[in-house]
């Protein structure tokens, strides 16, 4: 890698680092880290031949980037903050990059979901994810038979209240299955039409994730009691639940493909 590709590597990195740490949440402060070092660490793993820029964009093209980031970053908007980075990112890839077994335009879709904008600019998008959350807990508990009593996110099952406060939104699962997605779909449809419809997929698997890990809380509630339910089963159990959705979607990613290996001639 040539010394000048390996400079403006560490300057994106450093300019997405200070995006994503404006735009934490204080709720999961390490989730916005990984999701950032992820997504460089599969982009580095590319077979990526790199080279030095022949040709750079000029400045026309340098500055409504640089503007996008600047103004994203003042009014703390890290969607705006984001779509400067990409811009600029892009841009400097086409002429970076020498060549590449993958189509290396495909990565950025894993870089847009690193920067926390689901979390930080869509606060609508977690108050659904609690409202249908608890909706379908509700549903579950009553059709086993258990009374239930449901106002908005607030649930009263067999006399256990349950409050799907903000920190249960999903919102970081949500960007966790995002990345974790688009890097699943890259290494199974690298080159397929396939790639798109299989990302798109996955805020569904969010949301149905994050109805399970409602739900099995709640179980856990009335099983074991409150006290341990919101104790370490919720952090470590909302992470075996992450688990369990990562292995299927590939479960599913491994159906699609068998499938359209199929419809080939």
């Amino acid at each position: 890698m040539p010394n000048a590709t390996g400079l403006a590597l560490a300057g994106f990195a450093a300019a997405a680092a200070l995006a994503v740490w404006q735009g934490r949440d204080p709720a999961a402060p390490g989730l916005s880290a990984t999701a950032l070092a992820s997504g460089f660490l599969v982009f580095m793993h590319l077979p990526v031949r790199w080279q030095t820029p022949v040709e750079m964009p000029g400045w026309s093209a340098w500055l409504p980037a640089c503007l996008l980031y600047a103004v994203g970053s003042a009014a703390g908007i890290t969607f705006v903050q984001a779509a400067g980075w990409l811009w600029a990112w892009s841009g400097w890839t086409r002429s970076a990059v020498a060549s590449s077994a993958l189509p290396v335009q495909r990565s950025w879709l894993a870089f847009a979901f690193i920067f926390p904008w689901i979390t930080r600019d869509f606060p609508a998008i977690g108050w659904w994810f609690r409202l249908s959350g608890a909706a379908v807990c509700g549903a579950l508990f009553e059709g086993l038979g258990f009374p239930v009593e449901r106002e908005g996110t607030s649930l009263v099952v067999g006399g256990l209240p349950v409050h799907v406060e903000a920190a249960c939104a999903g919102m970081s699962l949500l960007q966790a299955m995002m990345v974790a997605g688009t890097v699943l779909a890259l290494a199974f449809f690298p080159k397929s039409r396939a790639f798109f419809p299989a990302v798109a997929a996955m805020p569904a698997l969010a949301w149905a994730a994050n109805c399970a890990r409602i739900t099995v809380i709640t179980a856990v509630a009335l099983s074991a009691g409150v006290e341990f339910s919101q104790g370490l089963f919720h952090t470590w159990g909302a992470l075996i639940v992450i688990g369990f959705m990562l292995a299927f979607a590939i479960i599913l990613l491994v159906c699609a493909r068998a499938a359209l290996d199929r419809l080939r001639p």
